[in-house]
């Protein structure tokens, strides 16, 4: 059996007497970034959505990470993954509040990512598993691992490697 898609990052639904050789089910939420396709996430990933977030602007980041956002006395950087990918610019008015576990400080950490419409959340299989060399290369080195969803294949975002550099 492969587990390609139900990795830490999904939370995958079994039941003790689960029978070998079935077929895993986890949750994901895609985010609308921009793009023909979206970007998942893993269903605990998602702290909060944020709406109309007051953000403010960091001089000499690249733009698609010029934003952070304070919410809770942490701060909190803003990725707009669309425009790293190439979409126009969009307002910041929606937010993904996002949680992901550091593997360097072992600290839980957060970031937030701009979305043009509410998440959506879908459940995944090992049967729609696919391979990295699926993606479209820009998305290679973000993708923690990708899924077939209604005829696209679907990054799974590595939060802690993309997030990384600005923590």
């Amino acid at each position: 059996m492969s587990l390609g898609c139900c990795t830490s990052l999904l939370v995958c639904t079994t039941t003790p007497d689960y029978p070998i050789g079935s077929i895993m089910t986890a949750h994901a939420w895609l985010l609308d970034i921009g793009l023909a396709t979206p970007m998942a996430i893993g269903q605990r990933e998602l702290l909060q959505i944020i709406t109309a977030p007051q953000t403010f602007s960091v001089p000499l980041c690249p733009e698609y990470a010029r934003h952070v956002l304070f919410w809770q006395q942490r701060m909190v950087p803003v990725m707009d993954f669309g425009l790293r990918m190439g979409a126009n610019p969009h307002p910041q008015n929606l937010l993904a509040l996002v949680g992901f576990h550091d593997a360097l400080t072992g600290v839980i950490q957060l970031g937030a990512i701009v979305l043009r419409q509410a998440p959506r959340q879908v459940a995944v299989n090992d049967a729609q598993a696919l391979q990295a060399e699926d993606l479209p290369v820009d998305w290679r080195a973000l993708a923690i691992s990708c899924f077939a969803h209604e005829g696209s294949a679907i990054p799974v975002l590595h939060l802690g490697k993309v997030f990384a550099a600005v923590h």
